[in-house]
């Protein structure tokens, strides 16, 4: 059996709301979504992808919208990161239009992102509706990306 996940990060990967902001955040969740198995917030120690499992399409220049083929992609993630430290997000040069971006800021299909905080609920249900993430937003204080997870 499959399961989903729902997912907000803050789109700065570096931001950390206080404990009790994400917890309150966490709880705000719950409440909107009674049903959902689990929710929980967590931050880690480094940087780390938050993908969106099956869910995945592409990847697109966030300059000129082009496709960037994912075995470039993965040599990008692997020299961008180790075990120890995590994703540094460094600029890479785009092949298409020679811009530069960093992994965060790439355009995935479905959206994923990197982050150090995450809120994540497993079997949460549907699309979240923009006024429950602008409540998030507001109790985290951040700017949030919302990552549908499916494995």
């Amino acid at each position: 059996m499959s399961d989903n996940f729902i997912s907000f990060i803050p789109r700065n990967p570096n931001f950390i709301p206080t404990r009790d902001s994400g917890e309150e955040a966490a709880k705000a969740f719950r409440a909107a979504r009674p049903f959902l198995d689990e929710v929980e917030s967590n931050v880690e120690p480094h940087i780390v992808l938050h993908d969106c499992g099956g869910n995945f399409e592409d990847i697109r220049c966030p300059h000129c919208n082009a496709v960037i083929e994912i075995e470039t992609w993965r040599e990008w993630m692997d020299a961008d990161s180790t075990e120890q430290d995590g994703f540094r997000l460094a600029p890479v040069t785009m092949p298409c239009c020679f811009k530069t971006a960093n992994l965060n800021e790439l355009r995935y299909s479905w959206p994923m992102g990197f982050s150090r905080f995450a809120v994540r609920a497993r079997n949460a249900g549907s699309e979240v509706p923009p006024d429950l993430v602008d409540r998030l937003e507001k109790i985290l204080g951040c700017e949030l990306r919302v990552i549908y997870q499916h494995i």
